[in-house]
């Protein structure tokens, strides 16, 4: 998988999040969007470093089904159990395994998911990790980049938008227009790297899941 980044576009190798180049950000819109009324206040974790976006996504995803227990974990403490590397960043079945030996969650690592298994996660309450290319560091279309790939976890959606916990946002949500998320949500998966389609991770969770500080009503576009 590849990565992309939070301090400013960054373009990556092999994992979701990964090294950058020096090449300039694309312009992106400012535009806001007001959030759906339903949202699934997922907690806003902002990534510490350009490839990390794994592993923050999987915080994001714990503080929500396991706040007591995962409020105050850094993001490093995920590092070595994810096996994320700065040239490689995070696997997706890297998370779907650690998050299945937590107990009370399981996690399921998936490549033929379709956006009405990503709205059904999302009625149930149950805000999946994906994968999609994101903070490109080029004009280049995002149908033929594999370069770009970034974790976020669905918090919403709407006639028009997905909305996400986007680690490299901060502070507030993002959104996607559903006709972007369908050319966007592609990466390559392992070594050498494997061209994959609709990549995600479904989490389930048991006991209460997180209802704390409340979520910023509106959300920007994601590059």
């Amino acid at each position: 998988m590849r990565f992309a980044l939070c301090f400013g576009a960054i373009a990556l190798t092999l994992a979701a999040c990964t090294e950058h180049t020096t090449a300039e950000p694309a312009a992106t819109t400012a535009q806001t969007l007001k959030l759906p009324d339903d949202t699934i206040p997922v907690p806003i974790v902002a990534q510490q470093q350009d490839f990390t976006c794994g592993d923050v996504a999987t915080l994001a995803v714990l503080r929500f089904w396991k706040n007591a227990d995962w409020a105050t974990v850094p993001e490093s403490a995920l590092y070595a159990p994810l096996m994320t590397t700065r040239q490689d960043g995070t696997e997706p079945y890297a998370i779907a395994t650690y998050l299945s030996t937590i107990p009370g969650i399981t996690a399921e690592y998936r490549t033929d998911a379709q956006m009405s298994d990503l709205e059904a996660a999302v009625d149930r309450g149950e805000p999946p990790i994906v994968d999609v290319q994101a903070w490109r560091t080029t004009s280049d279309s995002y149908a033929t980049d594999w370069n770009d790939g970034h974790y976020a976890v669905i918090v919403g959606y709407d006639a028009t938008n997905l909305f996400f916990m986007d680690p490299s946002m901060g502070g507030h949500y993002g959104y996607i227009a559903r006709a972007d998320v369908t050319t966007r949500w592609h990466d390559v998966v392992g070594s050498p790297g494997t061209p994959t389609n609709h990549i995600v991770v479904f989490v389930r969770g048991a006991g209460p899941s997180f209802w704390g500080t409340p979520i910023p009503p509106q959300a920007e576009a994601i590059p």
